[in-house]
């Protein structure tokens, strides 16, 4: 039987029976398969609620279909571009004769695509405003009541009711929800919105303050923190949010849109209220200051002087010379304080721009305090306790007569110390001592402290007193302890703290180096199942490869041929009368090209001319209103300057004549105080030829040159030993002032020596 025969023979299919009959071959062969690719084409659920879309990958493309019962159950929603595994059943659709999978469920492809999908919906997100931080609330100080978003019977809730006993017990209200799998987001997303329905001053009170969590878990576990529904409401929430979802290192979107994020659900607590105890220490310290201060502010500024009482013959009073004064009562010291801190301040000792840096952990830590006191103990005693560090102590004195010399000579000689030399240089310095009255610490106002302080090339921390206790050595240091303690805590971390620090990012290191080789490792093998044999890669390559093989020889006959044929077919038009029409046309076209350019040229000459006229005219009227304005405004300015001269004249005025007051009050002061007023009462001034004082006749020899000096002039004179009651020119010339001064009836009582 021929072929022919045969296929006569063979039974005959309609277009349906055959298109049923391909359909269950390919079900029956395939059923249910996992398909890896790149959704294309996906623009939404249709009107009717079925997505239409295709996974393609570099070669191959198929058609695919979900339908609306399945979609609206779908964990992960297709989105354009994205890789995912489709899992499904393989069938076919007659109306177009073609293959497809109609998908059950569907995944991301990785975490790779999980990261992708993730920052395309950061990105989304963050164009709508979501992100802002115009939109973020303050948290409250002190919620009244706490609502917590978070699974009932996990840990979490458990540390975050433990530590908010701990530190400051509130009112908390829990609405349990799922945190992973099916309808978890839909379940976060209506607690957030139903904490925030809730009226005020209802049955059930509304919270202050909102606080989301979940433990750690990998991306896929924490995926529900990252759904839109979820993240839009957090961020439309109108109660301030904390974010406390996974660890320190799991980031979710909810994290961008909540007011606060917290690393852990128990840092969350942290956050929402502070520390009870601690409060009550800052209240009692804070009112403990503000009644020293008061305190200090009612007393006046009184002095202790020492001194002669004595008169002043001139004015016929009495006063006092004092020989010593000091401070008397909290009042004056503080108001000396005061004057001393503004001094120093107007100097820049006290500027930030002066202070250091204090080292993390020193070497050396040098200390300037009593050796024999509470405070040196202390301060040891801490360091031992935290980071045992070596300890250099400068014994001086902190109270008294001296200390404050002392203390001075303490800081140079820890700075006078070299680098590498037979005694280490301090990395760090402690100026410390204990409590007591302001007369007690006032060694550490003085000035050479403060500029010792001030001048330290080595950081300084001051610790003296307790907190309420205020020094000028405090705006001097580089930092202020307010107990000698706590300058120790300043100067070194704790040892075990840094060793569970390191531990804690040692561990952190190599969990996310492990979560960082799984998923490459995942990938690998994801990529390995994925590549296909060779022969088959290699297939239909091959095949199209020969196609085109055989077929080129007729395709490269058929070619010429028909290039042949076109050739011929141009040629039989090209004739003389032809391109003869064709110059003919080309010359009426260059023609009426040229008109309408002329015409255009000269429309746009015209429009270009009207243009520049009007310029012309807003550009004259610009110029005179810009002129009057000019004008009016230096004749404001002319105005004005007459006023500050005239204004001027008169200031100067006033001050010339202050100043000749001035200058006229210090002449008549200057009279008042020279001792030549006293020589115009009769007295004269007897110096030798050194021009120094004579106070006494046994101190001038024969023979021996003086000056005598009157009210009216200066004249010269000659010691003679052996006659003294001679007249001498000095005399003579003396005994003339005595003729016109009447002799005075008695000597001034209490005149001293003037020279």
């Amino acid at each position: 039987m021929t072929a022919a025969e045969a296929l006569l023979n063979a039974p005959e299919f309609t277009v349906s029976e055959l298109s049923s009959a391909l359909k269950r071959t390919v079900e029956d062969a395939y059923g249910h398969v996992r398909v890896r690719g790149e959704i294309s084409g996906f623009r939404g659920a249709h009107s009717s609620g079925h997505c239409y879309f295709a996974l393609k990958d570099e070669s191959a493309k198929i058609e695919a279909v979900i339908w609306k019962g399945v979609h609206s159950r779908m964990r992960f929603k297709p989105q354009e571009g994205l890789e995912v595994i489709a899992t499904g059943k393989l069938t076919t659709y007659p109306g177009s004769s073609k293959y497809q999978i109609v998908i059950e469920a569907i995944e991301p492809a990785g975490i790779g695509a999980l990261m992708a999908l993730m920052e395309e919906r950061k990105r989304k997100l963050a164009a709508e405003g979501l992100f802002d931080e115009a939109r973020k609330q303050l948290l409250p100080w002190l919620p009244e009541v706490i609502g917590v978003v978070t699974s009932p019977t996990g840990a979490v809730i458990r540390d975050i009711l433990h530590r908010l006993e701990d530190r400051f017990p509130r009112h908390v209200l829990v609405w349990p929800v799922r945190v992973q799998g099916e309808g978890s987001a839909e379940q976060i997303a209506a607690a957030i919105r139903g904490f925030n329905a809730l009226p005020e001053g209802g049955r059930i009170p509304r919270p202050d303050l909102l606080i989301v969590a979940r433990g750690g878990g990998s991306l896929e576990d924490l995926w529900s923190f990252n759904e839109e529904i979820v993240v839009r409401a957090a961020a439309e929430s109108m109660i301030p949010l904390i974010s406390a979802v996974g660890h320190e290192t799991d980031i979710t979107l909810i994290d961008f849109a909540a007011d606060k994020r917290a690393p852990t659900p128990t840092a969350a607590a942290e956050m929402a209220v502070p520390v009870r105890a601690e409060l009550f220490v800052e209240v009692s310290t804070l009112a403990r200051r503000v009644m020293v201060c008061w305190q200090r502010g009612q007393e006046g500024l009184e002095v202790i002087a020492t001194g002669k009482l004595t008169t002043y013959p001139g004015s016929s009073k009495y006063q006092i010379v004092i020989e010593a004064i000091e401070p008397a009562g909290i009042g004056a010291l503080m108001a000396l304080m005061e004057e001393r801190k503004r001094k120093l301040a107007a100097e820049g000792l006290f500027d930030e721009a002066r202070k250091q840096l204090l080292p993390w952990l020193p070497e050396v830590i040098g200390v300037v305090t009593s050796p024999t006191g509470a405070v040196i103990r202390d301060i040891l005693h801490r360091l031992q306790d935290r980071f045992p560090r070596r300890v250099l102590v400068w014994p001086v004195r902190v109270q008294g007569e001296g200390s404050a010399e002392q203390i001075a000579a303490a800081i140079r000689g820890f700075n006078a110390l070299p680098e590498g030399g037979r005694i280490p240089r301090p990395d760090l310095l402690i100026v410390a001592r204990g409590g007591g009255s302001l007369e007690d610490l006032w060694s550490f106002n003085e000035e050479i402290v403060v500029r010792a302080a001030a001048e330290s090339m080595i950081p300084l921390i001051s610790a003296v007193g307790h907190e309420t206790d205020i020094t000028l050595i405090d705006f001097a240091a580089d930092k202020r302890a307010p107990t000698p303690t706590a300058a120790a805590e300043m100067a070194v971390p704790v040892r075990a703290e840094l060793f569970v620090e390191v531990s804690t990012l040692a561990r952190r290191v190599m969990v996310c180096w492990q979560r960082g080789q799984e998923g490459r490792r995942n990938e690998l093998r994801a990529a390995a199942r994925a590549l296909p044999a060779a022969s088959d890669l290699l297939a239909i390559p091959r095949q199209r490869l020969d196609g085109a093989a055989s077929s080129l020889p007729r395709a490269l006959k058929a070619n010429t041929h028909a290039h042949f044929r076109r050739f011929a077919a141009t040629s039989a038009r090209l004739t003389l009368r032809v391109l003869r029409g064709q110059v003919a046309q080309a010359k009426q076209r260059l023609t009426v090209s040229g008109e309408r350019m002329t015409h255009s040229a000269r429309s746009l000459l015209r429009n270009r001319r009207d243009r520049f006229s009007g310029l012309e005219v807003r550009l004259k009227a610009s110029k005179l209103s810009n002129a009057l304005a000019q004008h009016q405004t230096i004749a404001r300015d002319r105005e004005r300057a007459q006023r500050l001269a005239e204004r001027a004249r008169r200031a100067l005025t006033m001050a010339l004549q202050r100043l000749e007051a001035r200058v006229t009050h210090s002449g008549q002061l200057l009279a008042a105080l020279s001792y030549r007023s006293v020589l115009t009462r009769g007295f004269a001034l007897v110096r030798d030829e050194d021009g120094l004082a004579v106070h006494a006749a046994a101190s001038i020899g024969p023979g021996a040159r003086l000056e005598v000096e009157f009210a009216d002039g200066r004249v010269g004179a000659t010691v003679d030993a052996d006659r003294p009651g001679a007249t001498s020119p000095a005399k003579s010339v003396a005994s003339e002032p005595k003729t016109a001064t009447p002799k005075r009836v008695a000597k001034p009582v209490g005149q001293g020596s003037l020279f």
